[in-house]
């Protein structure tokens, strides 16, 4: 997940990261990338989640989709409240993470997407993308809608998006990313159907067109990032067996890794195989899931971390973990900390949340004399 900020040009050398490793900044005329030269987890000693209890929050519900703008706010839609069609939501808000508050941009009326849920949402340039969904799940009939919600001005206004040519199906429980104008999609389930298709939409043509698929390896409920041209799977059900693996698909070259981790037994090295988890980046090197479902129906409350270079997998130490799954989590930097923030979904006793969580994940930039994110004018956060 990238972030855009406001212009200039700037130089860096000499940053720590969090547990005092050298790290480097590469500036070039459109982006910065960090890398973590010494190959260290970029984990704090902060390792406390904080339940924000903010102003206004939605509903409680689960199986709702977010997406993290550029000015630092979560955006969730849809998701359900209660069990049956009548609790299908697709009212949308906005999380200002800077002063803790929620705000409601679009009740659901008028022209929008119906309720719904385990759809998914990407952002690019002040829009907002929704592919799927179930739509009726008393029947598991789901959506093949493709939507989009324009954030470029108030009022906010959602219109439906008519592809020309071949489309994907309609279907629940997929992953999406986006790179430019160019929305990825993969996996899913529809009526007990799996699926392991990979779709590109472009938002100039409007035309949807199938790619590269990683033949046998169906999946629903599993999660996803997408970080230096590559596509990033974890986990998911594949109709019989719950999974740990990861998945890489590289967009340039249009070719899979299938088996880049091949997972393996959940233990202290390697986490548990988990449906409806949260996937998220901090680094090209570093990713981070956090809770889930498990194949006995324990919903999980670990934090584990993900190095890239060498495959490993590190549990990370926390406290005050809520014990979730279908919930939406971001990776956010806000000045110079990274911190995770998750939203809603369900917890051990099947109730449905509508807590906000905020764990900080490192102090990026180090605590002395700590470089602000409103110092990085004009460039792309990876």
């Amino acid at each position: 997940m990238s972030k855009s900020i406001p212009t200039t040009n700037i130089s860096f050398s000499g940053l720590r990261t969090a547990n005092n490793n050298s790290c480097n900044l590469d500036v070039n005329a459109t982006n910065i990338k960090f890398s973590d030269f010494s190959n260290k987890e970029l984990v704090s000693s902060n390792t406390t989640f904080v339940d924000k209890n903010p102003s206004g929050p939605p509903v409680a519900r689960y199986g709702h989709s977010g997406v993290l703008t550029d000015d630092n706010r979560l955006i969730i839609c849809g998701g359900e409240k209660t069990t049956g069609t009548s609790g299908l939501l697709n009212d949308t808000w906005s999380y200002d993470t800077s002063n803790n508050s929620w705000t409601e941009l679009h009740s659901g009326s008028g022209t929008a997407p119906s309720g719904r849920l385990h759809h998914k949402c990407v952002y690019f340039d002040n829009t907002m993308y929704l592919f799927g969904g179930t739509i009726d799940n008393t029947i598991d009939d789901t959506s093949d809608q493709l939507w989009k919600l324009d954030l470029s001005s108030t009022p906010y206004t959602w219109s439906a998006i008519t592809p020309s040519g071949s489309k994907p199906t309609k279907r629940a429980q997929h992953i999406l990313e986006i790179e430019g104008n160019q929305i990825y999609l993969f996996g899913g389930n529809s009526s007990g159907t799996r699926y392991d298709e990979l779709w590109r939409f472009n938002t100039s043509t409007l035309e949807w067109d199938q790619l590269a698929t990683p033949t046998g390896k169906k999946r629903f409920g599993h999660s996803s990032l997408l970080t230096a041209d590559n596509i990033y799977i974890f986990g998911g059900y594949d109709g019989t067996n719950y999974l740990n693996d990861i998945m890489k698909y590289n967009i340039t070259l249009d070719s899979w890794n299938t088996s880049f981790y091949s997972g393996g037994t959940p233990g202290t090295s390697v986490p548990p195989k988990l449906q409806y988890s949260s996937f998220d980046v901090l680094t090209d090197h570093c990713f981070f899931i956090f809770g889930g479902l498990d194949g006995s129906g324990s919903v999980i409350k670990d934090t584990w971390e993900f190095n890239t270079q060498t495959k490993t997998w590190k549990k990370i130490s926390t406290t005050n973990s809520p014990n979730l799954f279908n919930h939406v989590m971001a990776i956010d930097v806000v000045d110079h900390q990274a911190k995770m923030v998750v939203f809603g979904g369900t917890g051990t006793s099947s109730s449905y949340l509508n807590k906000t969580y905020s764990y900080t994940l490192a102090n990026v930039f180090g605590s002395s004399n700590p470089l602000k994110i409103s110092d990085l004018k004009g460039k792309e956060f990876y």
